[in-house]
């Protein structure tokens, strides 16, 4: 099913949050508006996806981040993420442009045995084509396939 939210976010989105921090509120409003308080995993890349999910994830009581590392980057612990059963799996970024990043973070969910991707929620248009996986749902502007 799709989900439709306006606005468009001004890039880079640190260097913008004034007017995308409202944005990122306004989708974890209509975000939790649709699937409740419900456990959630949050799966982003990159600082405008960590950005989102850390907005996002302040809507839930109980809420995972997982961060998925770009190649080359390191951190304090690498590969490490949470895949309890019964949350319900969210791919976050701000936009898709070729798709790259997206199917990166479905990549490391398949890693985890996760093939399911209950939600993807992006800013813009999502043009289905660009995806090497369908979400369940999907929360942007327009879809396109």
């Amino acid at each position: 099913m799709n989900y439709c939210i306006s606005g468009s976010v001004n890039y880079p989105m640190g260097a913008n949050m004034g007017n995308n921090k409202q944005l990122i509120i306004s989708m974890a409003n209509s975000l939790l508006q649709i699937i409740g308080n419900v456990p959630v995993a949050l799966w982003c890349r990159g600082s405008s996806g960590a950005i989102m999910s850390a907005i996002i994830s302040m809507n839930f009581d109980d809420c995972v981040i997982n961060h998925v590392k770009k190649p080359g980057e390191n951190a304090h612990i690498n590969g490490s993420f949470i895949t309890h059963e019964g949350r319900l799996n969210i791919i976050v970024d701000d936009f898709i442009q070729s798709g790259e990043t997206i199917n990166a973070i479905y990549t490391r969910m398949i890693a985890y045995k996760i093939t399911k991707v209950d939600y993807l929620c992006v800013f813009e248009d999502v043009y289905i084509w660009k995806l090497t996986f369908i979400p369940e749902n999907i929360l942007s502007q327009r879809v396109f396939d």
